[in-house]
């Protein structure tokens, strides 16, 4: 009986919140911590993004861009690299074109496409 009267002592009151009301109010909050952690992730992805092309573009790394300039001249454009040897290089989207066309012309058993250097 003594757990009783100790009950009574400390006045238990109700609050009258709902679990509904509460859940909503979790499910808010953790609505707006993901929507700052994402807006955060994405700004600073567009920062890093805005310094890696002011580094490549404005100092010294010229070796980078005449790299990439190299290498799309070369999958973009025709270029004669032995005409006697009847070699030549063309841009990747006709050579990917080329082996789908190769590989439709195929007889239906066959399972092997090959290609000349």
């Amino acid at each position: 009986m003594s757990f009783i009267h100790e009950q009574d002592e400390f006045e238990v009151q109700a609050e009258n919140l709902s679990a509904g009301v509460l859940s909503g109010i979790v499910a808010g909050i953790a609505f707006l911590v993901t929507v700052i952690v994402v807006i955060a992730v994405s700004v600073s992805g567009l920062r890093f993004e805005e310094a890696r092309i002011e580094a490549v573009s404005h100092s010294g790394y010229p070796n980078l861009r005449q790299t990439r300039a190299g290498s799309q001249q070369k999958l973009a454009h025709f270029e004669i690299l032995d005409e006697d040897a009847g070699v030549y290089r063309i841009p990747i989207d006709r050579a990917m074109s080329l082996v789908i066309e190769e590989a439709a012309a195929m007889p239906s058993g066959s399972s092997e496409l090959r290609l000349e250097r």
